[in-house]
Order: structure tokens, then C-alpha cells, then sequence
């Protein structure tokens, strides 16, 4: 991918999230172009990544993972499956993390998890409400600043590897 590409990819902004069969789609806007892409995980169950491909999509985003080391269950296989048929591929790592020290743990999990693959678009940290809830459970409750600092742990610790540009990725929700 051409590095003004990745470099527009760093600004992209999600605006859109819609169900398709058990897919969400996503339309992307990065300065002049359109993107098309997927955000998926074991959930999915098994994919046929070549009907994703002739159907129009131009990226995944692929969940690799969670937690301190949990390797989501479709990964390999979906990594491997794109990275064979050229689709382009960024992750995404869910966050269970209750302190800066545990989101670092988590980023190395992230590592070690995507570094046989080929990654095209961003590695993102994705705090959802269950990432809230599971820390309240821990007796932690994720205030603005300390999401923040989960971020920056999680992005630092990513940061060793200059391949990859981390990003915070939100899922923005119609209501």
C-alpha cells in the first residue's frame, strides 16, 4: 500500500455501521476516497473470504483477539485467508484491561497474536461497554481519563513495532 494511503488511513473516520446478514459494513472516508470494508470475529463462524472479495469489499477489519492473551478463535484462519487472496487487513484487540500495566499486557498479546501476517490498515484498541462493565466487575470503574490512559498504554506498547500504526477504534452506533 502506498504510504500516502496509510498516512490517510491514520485519519480515517468511522460514520457508519450497518448489519449485513451477519456482517457489519462499514463505509470509510479518508480525504478523496471510498473504502468498503468488514469488521469481524469469531462470531461470524467461518467465512468465505473470496465471495467477500468479489462482492466489492477492500479490507477487513479482523478481531485477533482479547484480553491478557485470548486468541479470537477465527483469526488464523481469517489473517491467512486474506492475506492469501490479497484483501487488505487491519485488526482489532478488545480491550479487558483495568490499569495502564494490564493494557500494555495486552498490547504484547496483540503482538505476538498478528506477527506472522501481513497487517495493512491500523492495529486498533477497541473499548466497548462490556470492556467497562467487565472492569467494574474488577472493582475498576473507566472514567474518560483513565480509557485515556488505557489507550496510550496500549498504543505505546504497540509502538515497538514501526510496521504497525495504532489506532483507538471506536464503533460509532445510529440511535
Amino acid at each position: 500500500m502506498p504510504l500516502y494511503t496509510r498516512l490517510l488511513f491514520q485519519y480515517l473516520i468511522c460514520f457508519s455501521q450497518k448489519k449485513l446478514k451477519y456482517l457489519h459494513q462499514y463505509i470509510i472516508y479518508g480525504g478523496i476516497m471510498n473504502i468498503k470494508g468488514l469488521d469481524v470475529s469469531e462470531f461470524q463462524g467461518e467465512i468465505n473470504w473470496e465471495r467477500v472479495k468479489n462482492a466489492g469489499y477492500q479490507f477487513a477489519m479482523i478481531r485477533a483477539g482479547y484480553g491478557f492473551n485470548t486468541i479470537d478463535k477465527q483469526f488464523q484462519r481469517n489473517a491467512s485467508e486474506c492475506n492469501r487472496i490479497g484483501l487488505p487487513i487491519g485488526v482489532y484487540w478488545f480491550c479487558y484491561a483495568v490499569s495502564p500495566e494490564t493494557a500494555i499486557q495486552e498490547a504484547d498479546g496483540c503482538l505476538r497474536t498478528i506477527r506472522n501476517y501481513r497487517i495493512d490498515y491500523p492495529v486498533c484498541y477497541d473499548i466497548e461497554q462490556a470492556s467497562a462493565a467487565y472492569a467494574l466487575g474488577e472493582g475498576v470503574t473507566i472514567t474518560p481519563a483513565l480509557a485515556k490512559q488505557l489507550v496510550s498504554s496500549f498504543c505505546r506498547g504497540l509502538l515497538c513495532d514501526v510496521l504497525h500504526k495504532p489506532q483507538f477504534f471506536r464503533q460509532l452506533s445510529r440511535k
